[in-house]
């Protein structure tokens, strides 16, 4: 505790008391790391009223992360001194839950990441000082695949990126080839999203999209989450599919739905939807349409603000799940407007090819039927 006015021409008195003795010098390897959690700032507690008082128990961290020379990552609780260890092969990692988050961060959510030979992990354990449980620390995130020729250097919190560099080989006058370090970033946004929609943490979740919706990465995000979300509720069995449908009386949507709900509230929705359809085989169109939106009325969405590139895009999975006689007439609507002067027209060449291109293709196709 300190007392007194801290200046240059004052005499402070710092008072230490001893609050928690604890050795993490076991018969394990010596730690080469170390973390607490929650992480403490002195600039606030410098900020603190010299008459104020505070238990110092509470200004403790809770827990310990401890990365040992073997590899081996470690959470030791700060409470009853217990080390739990979490994983092996570990070479790095970061601690982002700090009591004092920075402004514009997006990555509070999440506890911390670690990099070793399974690629990068991201940890969600409970926050706060709760006591440990081991299942907390069990939620890793599979779909997080971090290039491997990518070696990870740090964090971007105000970006929510993992920052790490490459080496390509370059080849020149010299005799032997050059390596040259690549910087790489790979942003963790949609692993954040999707982790809050699954704690049904709608609101944060709306909070942290937009947050990053001026970042020059965040329509991939949003199609990097819709994708995920979409992919793994198509692979699950069949037979789980029909329990989950009989749940009927169920006040929770389910996690694809939450996350169509999310994306609505944004203007990217309309590309990030078809764009997943584009990527995804068409039998299941008809499962993604159904909770994203009819395909003509977000074909005519987009034709009444005037995105005609994302409009035509919709016209091959109307053909699919609406029949060649409706995809052929938005076609036609389509191929209309190519040629009118602005503020309707006025497409650049390349537009104007890629749209005749598949309008005619469509029309192609409907009269060799007929």
């Amino acid at each position: 505790m300190i007392s007194g006015e801290l200046s240059p021409s004052s005499n402070p008195v710092l008072q230490l008391s001893t609050v928690r003795e604890l050795s993490i010098m076991s018969p394990k390897s010596p730690p080469v790391s170390m973390r607490f959690i929650p992480e403490q700032n002195d600039k606030e507690v410098l900020k603190r009223d010299t008459n104020e008082s505070y238990d110092l128990l509470s200004q403790q961290p809770s827990r310990c992360l401890i990365l040992r020379t073997n590899g081996e990552l470690s959470v030791l609780d700060m409470d009853d001194g217990h080390e739990h260890a979490l994983t092996n092969s570990i070479e790095l990692f970061w601690v982002t839950c700090s009591q004092f988050e920075e402004k514009g961060s997006l990555i509070k959510e999440v506890s911390w990441l670690d990099y070793g030979h399974q690629g990068m992990q991201v940890w969600y354990p409970s926050h706060g000082a709760g006591p440990f449980k081991q299942e907390d620390f069990l939620q890793l995130d599979p779909e997080l695949e971090f290039d491997r020729e990518v070696y990870p250097l740090g964090l971007l919190p105000n970006v929510g990126v993992v920052v790490g560099v490459s080496q390509r080989m370059s080849f020149s006058t010299a005799e032997f080839p050059c390596f040259e370090p690549s910087p790489q970033a790979q942003t963790i946004l949609h692993c954040l999203l999707r982790h809050l929609l699954q704690r049904d943490k709608i609101d944060e979740a709306l909070r942290l999209a937009n947050l990053s919706a001026e970042k020059p990465h965040f329509s991939h995000c949003l199609e990097w989450l819709l994708f995920t979300v979409f992919d793994a509720d198509i692979s699950r069995p069949s037979a789980s599919k029909n329990q989950a449908s009989q749940k009927v009386d169920s006040p929770k949507n389910s996690l694809l739905e939450k996350t169509c709900d999310l994306l609505r509230n944004f203007p990217e929705y309309m590309d990030v939807v078809v764009s997943v359809a584009r990527k995804t085989d068409g039998r299941h169109w008809a499962d993604l349409f159904s909770t994203a939106g009819r395909s003509t009325e977000m074909f005519e969405e987009c034709f009444q603000q005037r995105w005609y590139r994302t409009a035509a895009c919709y016209i091959l999975v109307i053909a699919k799940l609406e029949g060649p006689a409706v995809s052929q007439y938005c076609a036609l609507r389509l191929l209309q407007v190519i040629f009118l002067p602005p503020p309707c027209g006025g497409f650049s060449l390349g537009i104007r090819l890629h749209l005749m291109s598949l309008c005619m293709s469509l029309l192609g196709s409907w009269f060799a039927s007929c």
